[in-house]
């Protein structure tokens, strides 16, 4: 009896150690939700910096005086908070004022579900000089919580390459395969994608809203899914008359799962921005759209806010066979 009562033990700290009545991301990734904002902020602003010295390094219209602020970014500890246009010159500063006050939005959705799930059985036989009967008896505490915290946040490049060196300093965090979003989740590429399609391929803005700045949004999504269990059970022999205990089981569950989504989008800014880098670029991107807008922070807001609801009023049609 005392076994059967330490594996009864175990099995109920098992299904209750984990619990939490509000299911929050740090429960499991030890990163709290102003952290993960922190973090791809951070990395944006990596990103943003790293596109702008590259430009300004390898691109064969870059000047010698622009280029060799690049090699100073590059190849020294000056802040990147020091960065701007006017250090630059020529085609090399409408580039970088061409982009520099480009707006970035952040929805974040994260949704946590953690599952306990506790249940116990037990036979009872009876055995009569004619016939044996059996019993059995079973009961189940089965409970579950679940929490999305939802939030956007809103920049623009400038803002981002201004940001204090210390909000950064141990922000650059590597990949977590495990919880993707705790990690870097490679926002690098979507902003040197956007850079290419505003000066290559004509980015334009969303058909409905012809009037808006040029946008692209990403979505991304990442699942992680938690589980164990513990399924001890006991079959007993010894006799209290005619009825005896035959066996008895205990089942402990505990899963969570993680769903978290990050929509993030990017718009250029006004069409006087647009119209002034036109006039310098020459003719080796081809023709760049002109599209006027308000402030790039909103219209960057409004491309992922219609990014959410085409996904909320996304319809799914099954087609008889």
């Amino acid at each position: 009896m005392k076994f059967c009562a330490s594996i009864i033990s175990a099995a109920i700290g098992l299904s209750v150690g984990g619990c939490a009545i509000r299911p929050l991301p740090e429960d499991y990734t030890g990163v709290p939700t102003y952290q993960i904002a922190r973090q791809v902020r951070c990395e944006t602003r990596d990103a943003v910096f790293q596109s702008f010295i590259g430009f300004l390094l390898y691109d064969p219209k870059v000047d010698d005086r622009s280029r060799a602020v690049g090699k100073l970014y590059n190849e020294t500890s000056v802040p990147i908070s020091t960065f701007e246009p006017g250090l630059l010159s020529g085609f090399a500063r409408s580039f970088v004022e061409f982009f520099w006050n480009t707006g970035v939005a952040y929805n974040f959705s994260l949704d946590m579900t953690e599952t306990n799930n506790l249940g116990a059985t037990v036979n009872v036989l009876s055995s009569l000089p004619s016939s044996k009967r059996s019993f059995g008896f079973s009961a189940d505490f089965d409970r579950q919580r679940r929490n999305t915290r939802t939030f956007t946040l809103t920049d623009r490049f400038s803002n981002l390459l201004k940001i204090d060196q210390r909000y950064c300093k141990g922000m650059l965090a590597e990949e977590n395969f495990a919880y993707p979003i705790t990690g870097k989740i490679g926002v690098e590429p979507l902003v040197q994608d956007f850079v290419k399609l505003a000066l290559f391929a004509n980015l334009s803005p969303d058909r409905k809203t012809p009037n808006t700045a040029p946008t692209i949004v990403d979505e991304l999504e990442f699942q992680t899914a938690l589980g164990t269990s513990l399924t001890p059970k006991l079959t007993f022999t010894p006799r209290l008359g005619n009825l005896h205990i035959a066996d008895a089981g205990l089942t402990a569950e505990l899963t969570r799962k993680d769903v978290h989504k990050l929509t993030m989008g990017l718009s250029l800014a006004s069409v006087n921005q647009i119209n002034k880098f036109a006039a310098q670029r020459g003719t080796l991107f081809g023709s760049l759209l002109t599209a006027a807008g308000g402030g790039p922070e909103q219209a960057a807001a409004e491309a992922v806010n219609q990014a959410l609801t085409r996904d909320l009023f996304r319809q799914t049609v099954i087609l008889p066979r």
